[in-house]
């Protein structure tokens, strides 16, 4: 009932308090702030004038110990002067509250990764962590049916997630059937190496004798590639073994190939190993980059390779798909870094690489800004805009505050 309900609000209200108060570090009190908020921020929505009059000061209480007297002030008023099916008294309170003592600095400091996606979702029954994006669920459903996509989406947006969904179907499928995981660099394929063992690590005792999970080939260093599920390598290595007559019978066993930065095909001195990969490929494929500058040009393109093969084979031509995410309605989750020499100013010796945090805005050129406009994949997490806005309004004071702008 409402009151068994309430009460189990309030304890939970207190927990978080207390959790906070007992914090000595930063970051998990961070993290209990951010729960008293959502609490407070529920109760406040949902349940105002149903709760009881301890409740109701405790939540007064919480939003002023968390720094929002702004918002405290708002609940109080609103308290007073609330009139049922009105929203003009909620107008004008919001627009009496303090500038920066209300909560929006902190939600934009350390809630962006949980604002609202803008698109309408719904559950798929295929992935039970999450709700998938409307294209992820069309790279799912033709990944599904066994057929080719080319996945133009920008960093962070979720290609990692479709990879993991193909890699899943290949391992339930059958011990035999290999997937080729393709990285331009001998780096990344170190990576992603980490990442499918962590992934599917509960899976190795799945296994037959014999067979691995997860396996890595490139020129300087190879880990069982031949009875491995999983295959991350490099397009050189992949070509080798294609061509090769020693290891045909373990390319026929090859049902998947994910080609990672499917735009270094552009390169001038690699370019044409991928090429001719795309070429020799006779399996489905998964072709995923973020800066493919034409992407229906280059789904033509491969579309035009398929039906020379396919006619070269006698043998009906597979379509390719194309998916396209632009990000425009998902926030950004990643955040930019460079690696830079640490250097004494004193005497100028580098004494070892320093991860320094980049703004976004720090790697456009502003002339070019002013003459065509921010490019169409830049992106900044909620803090990241906090600390631009911020940065503005010390030239130019007269700009609103955060909580005004917004």
């Amino acid at each position: 009932n409402r009151s068994s309900d309430h009460k189990a609000r309030q304890a939970k209200l207190n927990m978080c308090q207390k959790e906070l108060e007992s914090c000595r570090s930063e970051a998990p009190a961070q993290f209990w702030k951010i729960h008293l908020f959502l609490s407070c921020h529920s109760l406040v929505d949902e349940h105002l004038l149903t709760i009881n009059k301890k409740l109701r000061r405790d939540i007064v209480h919480t939003v002023k110990s968390l720094g929002f007297v702004g918002n405290a002030r708002m609940i109080e008023k609103e308290l007073e002067k609330w009139l049922p099916s009105s929203t003009k008294a909620r107008q004008a309170i919001t627009e009496d509250a303090d500038n920066d003592s209300t909560c929006c600095r902190f939600q934009l400091s350390f809630m962006g990764h949980l604002m609202e996606n803008k698109e309408k979702l719904e559950p798929d029954s295929r992935i039970q962590a999450f709700v998938p994006d409307m294209w992820q669920r069309k790279v799912m459903d033709c990944v599904d049916k066994n057929e080719s996509v080319v996945v133009s989406a920008p960093t962070s947006s979720g290609k990692t997630f479709i990879s993991f969904y193909c890699m899943e179907k290949i391992l339930r499928s059958s011990p035999d059937n290999v997937l080729v995981y393709v990285s331009p660099t001998k780096a990344l394929v170190n990576q992603v190496a980490a990442m499918v063992y962590a992934q599917f690590a509960h899976r190795k005792t799945d296994l037959p004798p014999g067979k691995t999970l997860c396996g890595v080939f490139t020129r300087d260093y190879r880990l069982q590639p031949q009875s491995c599920q999983i295959l991350v390598t490099v397009p050189e290595v992949l070509d080798i073994l294609m061509l090769s007559t020693v290891t045909q019978e373990w390319v026929r066993s090859i049902k998947y190939v994910i080609f990672d930065e499917i735009h270094c095909l552009s390169e001038e001195h690699r370019g044409t190993v991928w090429e001719r990969l795309l070429l020799l490929v006779s399996c489905p494929f998964l072709a995923l980059s973020a800066t493919i500058g034409n992407p229906e040009s280059f789904r033509g393109w491969i579309q035009k390779t398929e039906l020379a093969k396919a006619e070269a084979a006698s043998v009906k031509a597979s379509r390719i798909h194309l998916v396209v995410h632009e990000n425009a309605d998902r926030h950004a989750y990643l955040q930019k870094y460079i690696v830079a020499p640490d250097r004494d100013p004193g005497q100028g010796k580098v004494h070892g690489p320093d991860i320094v945090s980049c703004h976004p805005a720090g790697t456009v050129i502003l002339q070019r800004v002013i003459e065509r406009g921010l490019p169409k994949d830049f992106t900044m997490s909620t803090s990241e805009a906090l600390h631009l806005y911020d940065e503005i309004r010390q030239h130019f004071p007269k700009l609103p505050s955060v909580s005004v702008a917004r």
